[in-house]
């Protein structure tokens, strides 16, 4: 059993309310990437089933503005900082980049992931949902305020 691993799902805020033998397994299922400075993790517009915890180091999460250029959304730099996690809800490519600004260490769960501990544990399904729901509904509301306060 990997502690470390395990202690970083406990902190994922989508993985709230999981027991102990929950988080066993899904860390079993995770799997973990190492990325150097500069390295594309994840490429705006392309399909996307999995989504990525932060470990450790720092990833930029970018999007293509309409003259081509790269606008930096947010920098994630706290262990259990995650990304990509719509894809496990969405189907529509990635709606941005995330690009490794130092050496980064990530763990990934896909989607295939998720369907193998909901097999074993049924009442996760419900649940993930649920925190994924959740968390978009907080960076909505973050956003909208931060649209709010820059309009005026």
């Amino acid at each position: 059993m990997d502690t470390v691993k395990i202690d970083l799902l406990k902190e994922c805020p989508l993985f709230t309310g999981f027991h102990e033998d929950q988080y066993a397994t899904l860390g079993d299922l995770a799997c973990t990437h190492e990325f150097k400075t500069g390295d594309t993790i994840i490429a705006e517009g392309t399909p996307g089933d999995t989504f990525f915890i932060l470990m450790e180091g720092e990833i930029s999460i970018e999007k293509t503005a309409p003259d081509g250029g790269q606008h930096q959304l947010i920098t994630l730099a706290e262990p259990g900082d995650f990304f990509g996690e719509m894809a496990i809800v969405d189907v529509r490519p990635r709606s941005a980049s995330a690009v490794a600004r130092s050496r980064t260490r990530i763990l990934s769960i896909s989607k295939d992931d998720l369907l193998n501990l909901f097999n074993e544990y049924e009442e996760l399904m419900m649940l993930v949902p649920y925190n994924i729901a959740r968390v978009l509904a907080e960076r909505l509301r973050n956003a909208d305020e931060t649209m709010a306060a820059v309009s005026g």
